[in-house]
């Protein structure tokens, strides 16, 4: 309340000397966060190849062991897999 109508002046002043600012702001952060989003979406179909191998990798390994494992767990393995079917078809 010190400023009183000179303060209130150098805020109007201010506001309006600042409205080229923001609107440079927004003309650059329109194509800034279109562009953003477009590199997110090419990341991701890059990182899609990678993701296949590593599954496909796991699933290897899994079938592996399974193969390998004894009577017990296999069982084991099964039952837990039907559990798992069971929960998923619920959804």
């Amino acid at each position: 309340m010190k400023s009183g109508a000179k303060g209130f002046g150098k805020g109007l002043l201010a506001g309006i000397g600042g409205i080229p600012f923001k609107i440079g702001s927004a003309v650059f952060a329109l194509p800034g966060y279109s562009l953003k989003g477009v590199e997110r979406q090419l990341g991701k179909r890059k990182d899609r190849p990678l993701r296949a191998k590593i599954l496909q990798v796991r699933l290897q390994q899994g079938i592996a062991a399974f193969k390998h494992a004894d009577e017990e767990t296999k069982s084991k393995v099964l039952k837990r897999w039907m559990l798992l079917q069971a929960q998923d078809s619920h959804i």
